[in-house]
């Protein structure tokens, strides 16, 4: 399984998505596939929804509404400080519950963001490791070879 497969799932779990439903396969691969194609414009989810039904032998419609109960769920029975962490302050359960689309570029949007604050501390703990090495090879300059 894939980084990205594995993020999504551990997120669809603190979402309270049944694992192994055929609905959660359908939303996990609907996110991963936004997720690697940032740039494709909204029109393009209904051509999404095709190549999972296609995968599964189903219509597009039936990947659609599976989704979208499987959101349902989600909205219903997660609690509201998990779902401001992925979709932000302005969720205001149960007054509003996102359409399909929504959910899917959120949950992508929230994997760019964090892939993009792991390479950032990834740079960090590089550059700080780099420096040790240059003070201790400066270190090692300073020492007589016969000490």
């Amino acid at each position: 399984m894939s980084d990205v497969k594995r993020e999504v799932s551990s997120i669809l779990e603190e979402l309270q998505v049944q694992e192994g439903s055929e609905r959660s396969e359908y939303l996990k691969e609907a996110i991963v596939i936004v997720y690697e194609n940032p740039n494709a414009p909204h029109q393009a989810m209904a051509k999404i929804y095709g190549i999972i039904g296609a995968r599964h032998d189903c219509y597009a419609q039936y990947v659609i509404a599976q989704i979208s109960k499987e959101i349902e769920h989600v909205w219903n029975h997660t609690k509201q400080a998990t779902l401001q962490k992925y979709f932000g302050k302005t969720t205001s359960k149960p007054f509003y519950q996102p359409k399909v689309i929504e959910v899917i570029t959120a949950l992508s949007d929230y994997l760019h963001v964090q892939k993009e604050q792991n390479t950032k501390k990834g740079k960090k703990y590089k550059n700080y490791i780099l420096e040790i090495v240059k003070v201790e090879d400066k270190a090692n300059s300073l020492v007589p070879e016969n000490a």
